[in-house]
């Protein structure tokens, strides 16, 4: 994932345990505690799953390191987000018996030219899904810590 979406969802869960603790930090909002804690771990499993499904939409492409010497032939195997769905000429490709059988394939034969393969929007969604699952994953996971940590020293205090 690229840095954005671990930012903000670190802030995100960051501000989300500091306005739990702040406003929650007594027994009486121990049902409260105990509810965020379950909703956010069935939120972050939920998000684990749908991640692991997009995993379906990650490509290889062989590209030049940034690093490599100029007009060295030096390449690197790297995943690429795909989109949602296909362009129609795409799929009709997918289907003839003679050709290519996989996506991979495709996406190989058109020099790794992602926007031969998916529209702008089919690339969007699919980039935004992964952003929202990962955010997910990892602020309603944080959250739950947090909210069950807070239940616990409340609990030994009290």
């Amino acid at each position: 994932m690229p840095g954005g979406p671990q930012k903000v969802g670190a802030l995100i869960a960051a501000v989300a345990v500091a306005l739990i603790w702040a406003r929650l930090y007594s027994l009486q909002y121990e049902s409260l505690l105990t509810r965020i804690t379950i909703y956010c771990l069935v939120i972050a499993v939920v998000s684990l799953l749908v991640y692991i499904m997009l995993q379906m939409l990650l490509y290889e492409v062989d590209r030049v390191p940034k690093e490599a010497p100029r007009g060295a032939f030096q390449t690197e195997r790297v995943k690429v987000i795909g989109g949602l769905w296909l362009r129609s000429h795409v799929k009709r490709k997918l289907g003839e018996e003679d050709g290519p059988k996989t996506v991979q394939e495709l996406f190989e034969g058109s020099a790794f030219h992602k926007d031969a393969l998916w529209s702008g929007w089919a690339q969007g969604f699919s980039k935004v899904l992964f952003a929202v699952c990962y955010m997910g994953l990892i602020v309603a996971g944080t959250v739950a810590l947090g909210a069950a940590s807070i239940l616990v020293s409340l609990k030994m205090k009290g």
